[in-house]
């Protein structure tokens, strides 16, 4: 089973204003401690059970989107993390991964809590 074991994501910034980011990386602290569920950052899709995407994703960053999914192992995982990354945020008009995201967290940015 996928969650039998430890759990990589690998985070894609497509351009964020950083409020994502730090809730990501907050998982990883004490307070709630992701690693007590096994669940850890990786910095290669190689080795990613997740692509996590945050940030207004442009169709510039379609090539990179692109090369990490293809590059992770099966089963792949699309996470966005955000109302950007799910809707275009503010910006609204802005390619959206809707139809290629398997998990979607909310939220401008979204509390940590619901991460973990």
């Amino acid at each position: 089973s996928l969650l039998s074991r430890s759990f990589y994501l690998y985070p894609v910034d497509s351009g964020t204003c950083g409020a994502c980011n730090t809730e990501l990386l907050s998982i990883l602290s004490p307070q709630y401690d992701a690693s007590r569920l096994n669940i850890f950052l990786t910095n290669t899709p190689r080795h990613a059970d997740a692509l996590v995407i945050m940030g207004v994703y442009t169709e510039g960053m379609d090539d990179v989107v692109s090369k990490a999914y293809e590059a992770m192992p099966d089963p792949k995982l699309i996470i966005t993390l955000g109302a950007c990354a799910i809707s275009g945020g503010v910006i609204g008009k802005a390619p959206v991964l809707s139809d290629k995201a398997t998990v979607e967290i909310a939220g401008s940015p979204p509390k940590s809590i619901h991460h973990t």
